[in-house]
């Protein structure tokens, strides 16, 4: 802003300039005397007195902008440093994050997994609906109780993404699409967390909404996060509130990548869609009355 307004200046004072240029070149003898005689030429001169006295003010503020601006330039600079410094400790910190997860082995099975009834599920399931209630057949023997009631803390329940919701429970998309879940735009690679202790029921791909994690933290209540690149843990296992679920796709925006969206869009580089359902004995419920909502999700 500052830029285009000096900019702005630059062109006003260009013109200024070039016509006090040209009065300078003008033979003196023109500049004593003037066509319409010697009165004129004296309003001339006292309106030129009193122009050049109140060129001092946009001056000095031209030189402030220009020192705010170089000092500004100089704090980009700083922050660009520190910024490729703290990209590259959350690169790192997500790859251990993905070894780390990928290799737990100590997560309590609730039941285990019958890899035929799921591909017989797969096949025969056409929409969401079918798919959920069809998982009911996986839990054949439980060898662990459910976790504590998470109906006690809906409302309060930790957004299970950093991201801005695009799309509200039910609401049409630009297509005429209407879903019973919301939309959030994610930046790449973004970590996604179960807001409470819930078993794998399933993940993996399912049908038109890309790789999929079904998380039941409780009986008949069950989180549905879609559109993520991969998944951790194992259908059966239960886990820990605040253990991560899966990551979203892309990868983590460049220095350059993420100065030049937050120039342009003035927010976070934002490029992945989460999409999550909340359902209740298999009927979709309004995921913004389970999790606690902040002003920066919208």
């Amino acid at each position: 802003a500052m830029q285009k307004n000096l900019e702005l200046k630059e062109k006003n004072f260009s013109l200024l300039i070039g016509s006090l240029y040209r009065i300078e070149k003008e033979p003196s003898i023109n500049n004593i005397y003037h066509p319409d005689g010697p009165l004129t030429a004296a309003r001339a001169g006292m309106l030129l007195a009193d122009v050049i006295p109140q060129l001092a003010n946009p001056i000095a503020q031209i030189k402030s902008d220009i020192k705010a601006l170089k000092t500004l330039e100089k704090f980009q600079s700083e922050s660009k440093s520190k910024l490729e410094i703290g990209l590259r400790e959350l690169q790192s910190a997500r790859s251990e994050l993905s070894k780390t997860a990928s290799s737990l082995g100590s997560l309590p099975k609730r039941f285990f997994e019958d890899p035929s009834k799921t591909a017989i599920l797969l096949a025969a399931s056409e929409t969401m609906d079918t798919f959920v209630k069809g998982l009911s057949t996986f839990i054949t023997e439980t060898t662990i109780d459910l976790p504590s009631d998470v109906r006690s803390e809906k409302g309060q329940l930790t957004f299970p993404v950093n991201g801005q919701i695009i799309r509200e429970f039910n609401q049409h998309d630009a297509a005429g699409i209407k879903r019973p879940g919301i939309v959030v735009a994610t930046a790449p690679a973004a970590l996604i967390i179960t807001p409470a202790p819930a078993t794998i029921l399933y993940q993996g791909e399912l049908l038109e909404y890309g790789m999929v994690s079904i998380l039941e933290p409780y009986e008949n209540i069950l989180f549905i996060f879609a559109g993520l690149e991969n998944t951790y843990g194992q259908i059966g296992e239960i886990l820990p509130a605040d253990s991560p679920v899966g990551l979203m796709g892309g990868t983590s925006a460049t220095v350059a990548k993420f100065m030049k969206d937050t120039e342009e869009i003035g927010s976070t580089y934002k490029s992945q869609s989460l999409y999550i359902e909340v359902r209740e004995n298999q009927k979709p419920q309004n995921p913004l009355l389970w999790f606690a909502i902040k002003k920066e999700n919208f």
